[in-house]
C-alpha cells in the first residue's frame, strides 16, 4: 500500500511540474544566415520571446521601428520578448534585402 501510495505522489508531483513548465512562454529561434532570416515568419504568444542567432558570416542586425538590435557577429544572438500584441516587421540594416516579421498574439 506504501508503494502505491509513493507512486501516486510521485506521479501527481510530475504532472504538476510538467503543467508548469508548459505554460511558460515558448523561445523561438531565428536562425540568420548571409542569405537572410529563416524562419523569415515567427507567430508568439504575447509574453513570448525570440532568439535571433547570426550562423552567417557577416554581421547582420534586427531592427524594426521599435528597435534595433546592434551588430550581431558572427556565432552571436540577440533576443527580444513581445509584451504587446501585434506584428513586428523587422529587416538587417546591412542588407536591407533581409526581412522578416514576428507576430505576438
Amino acid at each position: 500500500m506504501k508503494k502505491m501510495l509513493s507512486a501516486s505522489i510521485v506521479t501527481i508531483a510530475l504532472m504538476v511540474l510538467i503543467g508548469c513548465v508548459g505554460s511558460a512562454p515558448a523561445q523561438n529561434r531565428v536562425v540568420i544566415s548571409d542569405s537572410g532570416f529563416a524562419p523569415a515568419e515567427v507567430s508568439i504568444k504575447v509574453g513570448g520571446t525570440v532568439e535571433w542567432a547570426n550562423k552567417g558570416t557577416t554581421l547582420h542586425t534586427v531592427t524594426t521601428a521599435d528597435f534595433d538590435s546592434q551588430a550581431i557577429r558572427q556565432g552571436g544572438a540577440h533576443s527580444r520578448t513581445f509584451e504587446k500584441a501585434g506584428t513586428y516587421a523587422y529587416f538587417c540594416r546591412y542588407h536591407p534585402t533581409e526581412t522578416g516579421t514576428v507576430t505576438a498574439r
